[in-house]
């Protein structure tokens, strides 16, 4: 799957999100376990596959200040 396809998907996985804004897995879950200001994702059930709005982290990505 290329970048433009990704762009294209509402939801994406932890994979995809490396690929599309070139952060690791280690960057995301530091992220998403913030107490403050956390990066947006859901799981369906504890332990399932963690994915992400792409709507929703491109507002969080536009709201801080992290350098991409």
């Amino acid at each position: 799957m290329n970048i433009e396809q990704i762009k294209q998907k509402k939801y994406i996985s932890t994979k995809e999100f490396t690929l599309l804004y070139g952060f690791s897995s280690e960057w995301q879950k530091n992220r998403r376990g913030r107490i403050h200001n956390s990066l947006p994702y859901f799981q369906e059930d504890y332990g399932c596959k963690i994915l992400y709005n792409v709507r929703d982290v491109d507002i969080w990505f536009e709201n801080n200040t992290t350098k991409r």
